[in-house]
């Protein structure tokens, strides 16, 4: 009989059962998954060559009514099995038969999944404050240079003491100049880090993070409803099936494995999406801090630093004026107070 041959086996095709002495009442029960997914090969219709039922191919784990067989074409019906994978070194989780350990592998891939959103979160957070601030520090900045470079100051800044170390108005004028320059700079680099690092983590926040936790109960809500209507019909004979049952075991298993399918594909691209986003939201934000610090040393090397460092030789030449001039001061007040006490004539 049918359920003597051993089915676990792809290479081995199984022969059509007589339908002259059909047995009575459902199929045995100690039926094997092997076998079991023969018999419904034949119920449902998919044939070898030849008329001959279609090999299945088992896996070493299986849920009763969820063995996989598919077709090429109308015209091509070799079998696929759905365990054959992409056969890629990027693929984390096999979409598989479906078993309780296929689900618990998809449970568990997706727990990993689950602080991926929190990460970016985060990311997002602390990097609005740092622009937020930096735009405020920015602000400051430029309201500080405004003050600086008000006229009301002229009368004030003007001195002919120490030549050598230039116009003093003219030197804060340009200081203020300056600091408007760096503030410009900073707003570039905020304006570069919202279109870039923010803006990449935004995106894969609201178009790619899904919550794949209700579609996976929905999915296994799915997969009780095929094997609920599969467990019904083998209740009685497969001669004894109608079109309307046959039909209904295809579809609820079609919307099932789909699901399943999509399930493995969106965390399998997840966990390789996340990859490419974390280390291109890095490169956006590097490459803003780049340009920012490039065209701050080509701005203060190559126009600033080279100012500083004279007046910086002559602040140090004046200082030492300075202190010789406040020594000169304190003799003029020593001898002063002397005279006045009479100790030294006037």
């Amino acid at each position: 009989g049918e359920g003597a041959e051993d089915a676990s086996s792809p290479s081995k095709e199984r022969k059509p059962r007589s339908r002259s002495t059909p047995p009575s009442g459902p199929p045995p029960a100690n039926n094997t998954p092997g076998k079991a997914a023969a018999i419904r090969a034949k119920q449902l219709g998919v044939q070898g060559e030849r008329g001959k039922p279609a090999t299945v191919v088992n896996s070493p784990a299986k849920t009763f009514g969820l063995q996989d067989f598919t077709k090429d074409s109308p015209d091509t019906r070799e079998p696929i099995g759905i365990d054959q994978g992409f056969g890629s070194d990027n693929v984390a989780l096999e979409y598989t038969n479906d078993s309780p350990m296929a689900r618990r592998q998809i449970e568990a891939f997706q727990g990993a999944m689950g602080p991926l959103r929190k990460l970016l979160l985060q990311l997002l957070s602390q990097g609005t404050d740092f622009v937020n601030k930096t735009r405020v520090a920015n602000e400051a900045a430029v309201k500080m240079a405004k003050e600086i470079s008000k006229r009301e100051y002229s009368r004030l800044l003007f001195t002919n003491s120490y030549p050598e170390l230039g116009d003093l108005s003219s030197t804060l004028l340009s200081f203020s100049e300056q600091v408007n320059q760096i503030a410009e700079q900073q707003s570039v680099l905020v304006t570069d880090l919202e279109n870039g690092f923010l803006a990449e983590l935004r995106e894969f926040v609201h178009h790619d993070l899904a919550d794949v936790v209700l579609f996976q109960e929905d999915t296994w809500k799915l997969g009780s409803r095929y094997e609920a209507s599969l467990g019904k019909a083998l209740e009685k004979h497969m001669d004894l099936w109608t079109v309307e049952e046959k039909g209904t075991i295809m579809e609820t298993r079609q919307r099932f494995e789909l699901s399943r399918f999509e399930i493995v594909k969106y965390l399998n691209q997840l966990d390789a999406k996340k990859k490419f986003v974390l280390l291109r939201s890095m490169n956006q934000a590097l490459k803003a801090w780049g340009g920012f610090f490039e065209k701050g040393h080509e701005m203060m090397i190559e126009s600033c630093l080279t100012k500083v460092a004279e007046r910086d030789a002559a602040l140090s030449k004046c200082q030492s004026v300075l202190e010789f001039e406040e020594r000169l001061w304190g003799n003029s007040r020593a001898r002063l107070e002397a005279e006045l006490v009479g100790a030294l004539p006037p």
